[in-house]
């Protein structure tokens, strides 16, 4: 396609994370984040200014959407979807909720509008669509089918009704809400939906496709090749020859007029993307800014913020790409001279790092940014560039209750401390009280070393400790003479005779690899399964151990995954993921997850699944502690964990992270709590992320105690507390005490 002329107008910072769901309202722009908000957005003298912040989740808000003007509602609606489960409605320019609507299991990733006036579709990772009777605040009708989240719905104007789904298919109801065609094509998840004209829909796909669908004979019009990664979201307007698409490494695709053109802007991520009255196309990212971008002229940038945009783009790395040759980068002395202009950037190395210095016109100077990763270096996690300025420390300080904190504390060196101290309080209006509290801290942090810091030495063992491991952790181990008697115990049990079933059971991990034929495989696989579904849940457990182990037997696993018999496996034991299970089948279930990592197969048949398993990981407090559980559990987070940092998979990076730190704070195993602080540090620093909650400082200092203690899990555990807590410097004020952490 030749080239289509799209160009920046404006940006806001939005949100102090992810920007994951836009959607425009006349000409203002409803934006959802992971910083547990949503914003309402105004057009002022060309850009856009926050009018009102809705509050009210308790997790992050990955769905929002505006319905129109009624008789219920005269200023129309705007409704948010959240993993909180919960749905929230809110009149514009309010902060508070006016209703809400429960129903979903699982996070709501998508709202829109239904044709219905006051009505509205959502889906959910719970794999079901809802439609809602919104003034009712009630579920009229729930839409079954899908066996993955479903990411996508909306209602076109012909009155059918489209989901898309991470199981790779899209399904069109009809009016009475029959399924009438499931849609297939996509080689990956189905992520986005938008309706182009009569029954005409378009889907965009992590295959890095778009397709283009008639909904009424189910037939694929179109495919185009857009991307090499991942497309998140799309929109359309047919009338204008528009489509828009937002993608995976920093690409912002736009085909105008049957010409394409990619812009790449200055975030991973583009999560959504919406398009307004005038056509100019709007983008939310994981910087948490909002970008707009114009075909207008007029409506463009000036010439000095079109150059600075495009001239800070030289700097980004693609993800998670070290910098190597060093060589290419300008002598340090060189950052004497005067920029060219505002924004320019120049790479440097100074003492065999490299340093990124940018220019600002105003200041007449070069100021240093953070050090660009090496392959063999990594940069002060202390000092830090705020607000146009470098400085020597820049610390997180969180306000106990307040979602918004962390704020920033900025300090150089040189500074009074205790102004520096008062100028922070009143900057974000907190209790005057905190003032002393604030000084002393920074005191403390820029005096001495940090207190949890470890030797040098141990500093480097950490790091190497927190690199990608060579291998997955698999449950190998077993008594064979023990499972046999469990199984005839439990056989014995149901009364059954002990038919060839059995046998070919206790084949699949007993017999020499040689003797594993395709036959024997299958239909001990089969019994498996068929012996899954029929046992009471309280006597299953032998069953799901043959599973574990059969899996870590490489002639059965990759037999298991070259067709169906995956998917009937995985169906069997799903079950026991739930969380009245009892904790032996929950853990036998993770074991199994984790013997999946044993080959690439099985690997891609796990992510191919994950959202399903990551919704059904517990994230709440543990009943009561079970040591194989918890193990378990922690280990198949620090898989997943590996093989996401391979795959730069950055949803499953993102939750990974989220339930290791929750999960955290409940388990009671040193061996599992090492296990989670290893994913944890992993994490954070491939994800270059810092550790936010309060709570999650408290428990690290409680582990790090645990250095005296005579296990070596307790020991090694304590070491990797020790270590992150030193890698995040924060300072917590709580509302009722002056004392500090």
């Amino acid at each position: 396609m030749d080239q289509c002329d799209f160009n920046f107008r404006c940006e806001v910072f939005a949100h102090s994370n992810d920007v994951r769901a836009v959607c425009v309202m006349d000409n203002a722009i409803v934006s959802g984040s992971r910083d547990l908000t949503a914003k309402l957005w105004a057009e002022i003298r060309g850009c856009y200014e926050s009018c009102a912040s809705l509050k009210g989740h308790s997790n992050y808000i990955s769905a929002v959407c505006v319905l129109v003007s009624s008789s219920q509602f005269p200023l129309g609606l705007i409704l948010t979807g959240g993993h909180d489960h919960k749905i929230f409605g809110f009149l514009p320019y309010t902060q508070e909720p006016l209703l809400t609507l429960e129903g979903h299991s699982g996070p709501v990733c998508c709202l829109s509008p239904s044709l219905k006036t006051d009505f509205v579709l959502s889906s959910s990772w719970d794999c079901t669509a809802k439609i809602w009777d919104v003034y009712r605040q009630c579920c009229v009708f729930t839409i079954y089918g899908h066996m993955q989240t479903i990411w996508a719905v909306i209602n076109i104007p012909t009155d059918y009704i489209v989901t898309g789904s991470a199981d790779k298919t899209i399904k069109v109801f009809s009016s009475d809400l029959v399924n009438i065609h499931t849609l297939s094509g996509h080689s990956d998840c189905v992520r986005g939906l938008s309706y182009l004209h009569e029954t005409l829909v378009i889907s965009c796909s992590n295959d890095g496709s778009l397709r283009t669908w008639n909904v009424k004979d189910g037939s694929c019009l179109s495919i185009l090749e857009v991307h090499s990664n991942y497309i998140y979201s799309v929109k359309a307007v047919f009338e204008k020859d528009l489509i828009v698409a937002g993608c995976e490494d920093k690409t912002l695709c736009i085909i105008y007029k049957g010409k394409q053109q990619n812009i790449v802007l200055p975030a991973q991520s583009i999560w959504t993307v919406d398009i307004l009255p005038n056509l100019d196309i709007v983008t939310g990212s994981s910087d948490g800014y909002i970008r707009i971008f114009t075909s207008s002229i007029s409506r463009q940038a000036s010439a000095r913020e079109l150059e600075a945009f495009e001239k800070q783009l030289s700097g980004q790395k693609s993800w998670a790409e070290p910098v190597s040759d060093v060589n290419k980068f300008v002598p340090a002395e060189q950052v004497t001279d005067e920029g060219e202009f505002d924004g320019q950037l120049k790479f440097v190395t100074v003492l065999d790092h490299i340093k990124c210095f940018k220019w600002s016109q105003s200041d007449s100077q070069w100021f240093p940014l953070e050090n660009v990763t090496n392959s063999e270096q990594e940069s002060d996690t202390q000092s830090g560039f705020y607000e146009g300025k470098v400085y020597d420390f820049l610390f997180d300080i969180f306000i106990e209750g307040d979602i918004t904190s962390p704020f920033k504390l900025p300090y150089k060196i040189g500074q009074d401390i205790s102004t520096v101290a008062q100028n922070f309080i009143h900057k974000h209006h907190l209790n005057p009280e905190f003032s002393m509290v604030v000084k002393n801290f920074l005191d403390r942090s820029i005096q001495k070393p940090i207190e949890y810091m470890e030797t040098p030495e141990l500093k480097d063992k950490m790091f190497e400790l927190f690199s990608i491991p060579g291998t997955f952790i698999l449950f190998k181990k077993f008594d064979q003479e023990t499972v046999i008697e469990r199984l005839d115990d439990y056989w014995q049990q149901q009364r059954l005779s002990k038919t060839v079933s059995l046998q070919f059971m206790k084949g699949l991990m007993t017999l020499p690899n040689e003797n594993l034929d395709p036959m024997l495989i299958d239909y001990g696989v089969q019994q498996l399964v068929t012996f899954i579904n029929m046992w009471p849940k309280c006597i299953v457990y032998p069953v799901l151990d043959v599973t574990r182990i059969a899996l870590i037997r490489p002639k059965v696993n990759k037999y298991i995954f070259q067709g169906q018999l995956a998917l009937d496996l995985f169906d069997s034991f799903k079950q026991f993921m739930d969380e009245n299970c009892s904790h032996n089948n929950r853990m036998l279930v993770c074991r199994i997850l984790c013997n999946m990592f044993s080959s690439v197969e099985g690997i891609n048949f796990v992510f191919a699944h994950k959202e399903f398993i990551f919704s059904h990981l517990p994230m709440s407090k543990f009943s009561e502690k079970h040591k194989g559980f918890e193990i378990a559990l922690a280990s198949l987070l620090l898989n997943f964990s590996v093989e996401a940092i391979k795959r730069k998979d950055i949803i499953c990076l993102t939750l990974c992270y989220d339930i290791s730190e929750s999960v955290l704070m409940s388990i009671k195993e040193e061996e599992a709590v090492f296990r989670l602080l290893v994913t944890i540090g992993t994490l954070c620093l491939s994800l270059k992320k810092k550790l936010y909650p309060s709570r999650l400082f408290d428990q690290l200092k409680f582990i790090a105690s645990w250095k005296n203690r005579d296990n070596d899990a307790s020991q090694k555990a304590a070491r990797c507390a020790s270590f992150l807590i030193s890698q995040n410097v924060s300072l917590v004020l709580k509302r009722d005490s002056s004392s500090d952490d």
